[in-house]
């Protein structure tokens, strides 16, 4: 038998490597024991205690590790995902977490202290039985999740201990026998960055490695905040840190290599950017705030935009923001020359992040902060050689009255690509279309808009990164409160799927949809030149703001359409809306699940399905409190 420690070690391990898969697109296929590898010689928790092998599709050879033990022989059927049996997998990733909960489980029970009589900690316990749904669409969670609360649990045991010097490794030491140092870079206020060769992965993979200060690793709140305030979010214009572990007694976190510069290095040798390329790199940093503050587990607001705080990637091609340290309501912090004069130095507002960027956006402008670099106070000295439209936006956030600021990050980014258009691509009125309305009892309403655009989407629900999507964009209205934007994506690699992008100031269940819910949009077997859209149904279950899918008949969908469904989608060219045993004679476990089919490309078909499944039935749903 094993400590409770040495296994959630061992839990956070074998979490960590299908998480950094994952992220790639890499689905494992076959987890349980029999692949998991311990060292026995390894005696500190923190450091890493597990690997994961079995890969069938990643490299692991010459890595410079030396061999590990598996912990157990035999492989069952229980650690196999329902879909996998039956043969209807739809995305391995998901049948993987599947099989890491029921790892997790026999951890746990068969290896623990006190074997299936001492309780797994609650966190995880509430993740294992999520993850190991029968159903893969009720698997709302990650391996990453795992992760963070395996760590979170282990952080309570043992009490920190410093060994050596935190700033004095040096070229070729090793660090948690995995990371050889490169180079160290000069060290900040809290920590130390190195540059490190991971010698686990192989292939010259290199990573930067936070180390903090021994006044600050006794704060392990601190270092928690930064890794749990982007350890969900994966966007290519937010540092991405994939690991946090103890070495020697110093908390590090592990993160993506980016420039070696920052954004105020670079104004004060170079000066101010192109205008062109600077609005580019603020769109992005916009949809990053965006992104962050719908957090799924809560908005996220960083606190301390600021050119320090920004990275230039070595391509030169966006910025990327770093240091989550402040991302916490209950801790006073920021840099008052980034902050409202007025502004609560403890207040998580979201409004912080967006003036602080505007201030930061003059600056690389024009090289010149509107206050001075002082406190915001006073009415502020702008470039008034910039472009009209341009200072407008800026003199908008920076305005005293509240009426006057943005409300969110997506209506900020929207305000700037309206400036870049008049900028440089005015669109003409004569390129709107018509709206195509649902007739019925909701007066449900569709906008399309012009387009298609070419973009790339970080991560494709397959768990594919770094894809290329054509994106047609529609909004769909419901009388004057319900207002929500959705893009139809179509990727290079053949998966196609509808988002949500944009809520607006809907009622909160009409949030839900920002963070899933999404349709995919899948080739008819044996039916060339045809799509399907699976007919599943947001209803209130139990909390009024969080809709579940249901599988419902044609009777149900049409009520809480309150249209005749088919008979919709047929005048928008489908050509049949039937269970999928009718339509193509399937005969797995979503045989009798109802499905839409149209022409492959069609636009109007599937968003007009996505309107009726999932916004119509949630119109009459239960007062927003």
């Amino acid at each position: 038998m094993y400590t409770s420690e040495w296994c959630l070690a061992v839990i956070r391990d074998v979490a960590a490597a299908l998480q950094a898969a994952h992220r790639l697109g890499i689905a494992h296929r076959r987890i349980s024991p029999t692949v998991i590898y311990v060292d026995p010689d390894q005696v500190d928790p923190h450091g890493v205690v597990a690997r994961v092998g079995g890969w069938d599709r990643a490299d692991l050879g010459g890595t410079g590790v030396r061999t590990r033990r598996s912990f157990i022989s035999g492989e069952g059927q229980e650690f196999v995902a329902p879909e996998v049996v039956d043969g209807t997998v739809q995305n391995w990733v998901v049948a993987d977490v599947y099989s890491l909960a029921r790892v997790i489980e026999w951890i746990w029970e068969e290896l623990g202290p006190t074997a299936g009589v001492e309780p797994m900690p609650p966190g995880l316990a509430q993740l294992v039985e999520t993850l190991g749904h029968p159903d893969p669409d009720e698997r709302s969670a990650f391996a990453r999740d795992v992760f963070d609360a395996a760590s979170d649990s282990l952080s309570q045991h043992a009490p920190m201990r410093h060994g050596s010097r935190w700033d004095s490794w040096e070229p070729e030491d090793l660090i948690s026998d995995r990371f050889r140092v490169v180079r160290r870079f000069p060290p900040g206020r809290t920590s130390i960055v190195y540059e490190v060769e991971d010698l686990f992965l192989g292939h010259g993979q290199r990573w930067a490695l936070k180390v903090f200060r021994p006044e600050f690793s006794q704060n392990l709140d601190l270092i928690r905040r930064e890794y749990r305030a982007v350890q969900r979010i994966d966007h290519p214009n937010v540092v991405k840190v994939t690991w946090v572990f103890v070495h020697d007694g110093h908390p590090c976190l592990l993160m993506e290599l980016l420039g070696v510069r920052n954004l105020r290095i670079h104004l004060e040798g170079s000066g101010p950017f192109e205008q062109e390329t600077v609005l580019e790199w603020f769109d992005g940093l916009l949809d990053a705030l965006a992104t962050l503050h719908r957090s799924d587990g809560g908005p996220i607001v960083h606190r301390d935009i600021k050119p320090e705080n920004l990275i230039v990637t070595q391509e030169g091609d966006r910025l990327v923001l770093i240091d989550f340290g402040l991302a916490d309501a209950h801790h006073v912090g920021g840099t008052v020359g980034y902050m409202r004069a007025e502004a609560d130095p403890s207040s998580s507002d979201p409004d912080r992040d967006l003036f602080a960027l505007a201030v930061t956006l003059h600056e690389v402008l024009t090289g010149i902060h509107p206050w001075g670099y002082e406190r915001c106070i006073g009415p502020p000295m702008p470039d008034l050689d910039l472009p009209g439209p341009l200072l407008d936006l800026l003199m908008r956030v920076f305005n005293e009255d509240p009426q006057h600021w943005f409300g969110s990050a997506e209506e900020f980014r929207v305000a700037l690509a309206e400036v870049r258009r008049d900028l440089d691509h005015p669109v003409s009125v004569d390129d709107l279309r018509e709206s195509d309305v649902l007739v019925g009892d909701t007066g449900v309403r569709i906008e399309h808009v012009p387009g298609p655009t070419l973009e790339i989407v970080t991560t494709t629900p397959a768990g594919v990164p770094d894809v290329q999507v054509f994106v047609e964009r529609a909004r769909i209205e419901a009388g004057s409160a319900i207002r929500l934007d959705v893009e139809l994506c179509r990727a290079e690699n053949g998966e196609a799927w509808i988002r949500a992008t944009h809520a607006h100031r809907s009622p909160r269940r009409f949030q839900r949809l920002l963070h899933g819910l999404r349709p995919g949009i899948r080739p008819v077997p044996e039916h060339q030149g045809f799509e399907y859209m699976e007919l599943r149904q947001a209803q209130i279950v139990d909390d009024p703001n969080w809709p579940k899918l249901r599988r419902v008949s044609k009777e149900v969908l049409d009520e809480g359409a309150g249209v005749d469904c088919e008979g919709q989608l047929v005048a928008l060219g489908a050509s049949q809306l039937d269970t999928q045993e009718m339509v193509w004679g399937a005969t797995n476990n979503r045989k009798k699940d109802l499905c839409v089919v149209f022409g492959a490309g069609n636009v109007e078909v599937p968003i007009a399905a996505y309107a009726l499944t999932r916004v119509a039935p949630l119109i009459e749903s239960p007062a927003d409190p």
